[in-house]
């Protein structure tokens, strides 16, 4: 059996990296923060999007943080 994750044992906490296309991301931002408001309220989970993209990279990194069924629903993201 393996180590479980340090601080917040209880499954709180977590994150995860997904990548989104370049193209998406102000889908995803909305006008002002809009529609990544709305989605942090929805699903409890802290969305963070990475400012700069990596050279040549068509994503973006998205960080998602929260508890494990938080971070699940934030997963559709990946949908946009």
């Amino acid at each position: 059996g393996g180590g479980g994750g340090g601080r917040g044992g209880l499954g709180f906490n977590k994150s995860k990296d997904i990548r989104i296309p370049n193209d998406k991301v102000g889908l995803v931002i909305g006008r002002g923060g809009e529609t990544i408001k709305n989605l942090q309220a929805d699903t409890g989970a802290r969305i963070q999007i990475a400012k700069d993209t990596r050279p040549g990279s068509p994503n973006r990194v998205v960080t998602l943080s929260g508890s494990e069924e938080q971070i699940d629903i934030g997963l559709n993201l990946r949908d946009y």
